[in-house]
């Protein structure tokens, strides 16, 4: 979407979310020209979409004001964070209920759209993860169900898939208030798809 000029149709957002008492506020703005350009895009295979990330400048305000609220946190803690972010910053709706079909969305769309549902959110969240951290995502794509594991380089405990060699914690962006290494129950014994982006 990045390739595209921009319409200087400018939108702001506000995305708030809590944790451990805490209560954040991040502001965005974003060009309303390039969520229109990702519509006019055929739906691809999911790992485009974490790929993809956000245009530089909208990436750039997200960034920097996630950046205090990980830094200095170990891995778990700031993927925690994170899944925070992306669980409750967002409003859920099915694909079906917001746009009458399956609709992949780039992260620029899941910032614009009221709502988004489990493939949008783990896209936008394994991107933040390996902008932010630099720790090996990717993603589980279940029947039914999409949602990310994270590679860590300490010990940790919980639901996790080996892929080439190493653990990948499970982390859903979607299951509210989960952390690390939670599997929604009624996943715990599927075997996903681990997709690589």
């Amino acid at each position: 979407a990045n390739k595209m000029l921009p319409s200087n149709q400018i939108e702001h957002k506000e995305l708030r979310f809590d944790y451990q008492g805490e209560k954040y506020s991040l502001k965005l703005d974003y060009d309303l020209g390039l969520v229109d350009y990702s519509n006019t895009i055929p739906q691809m295979d999911i790992a485009n979409y974490a790929n993809e990330g956000l245009p530089s400048n909208t990436a750039y305000q997200l960034l920097s004001q996630l950046k205090p609220i990980v830094e200095g946190q170990t891995e778990v803690e700031a993927v925690n964070r994170l899944m925070r972010f992306v669980q409750t910053g967002f409003a859920y709706k099915t694909d079906e209920e917001q746009f009458q079909s399956e609709n992949y969305l780039f992260p620029i769309e899941t910032l614009h759209y009221p709502y988004s549902d489990c493939e949008d959110r783990a896209a936008l969240f394994a991107w933040l993860t390996k902008t932010l951290l630099k720790l090996d995502v990717v993603l589980l794509d279940y029947p039914g169900h999409v949602a990310a594991a994270v590679a860590f380089t300490e010990n940790v405990s919980g639901d996790a898939y080996r892929f080439k060699g190493k653990r990948y914690s499970v982390t859903d962006p979607t299951y509210i208030n989960s952390t690390v290494g939670m599997s929604m129950p009624q996943l715990r014994n599927s075997q996903p798809k681990i997709v690589r982006f």
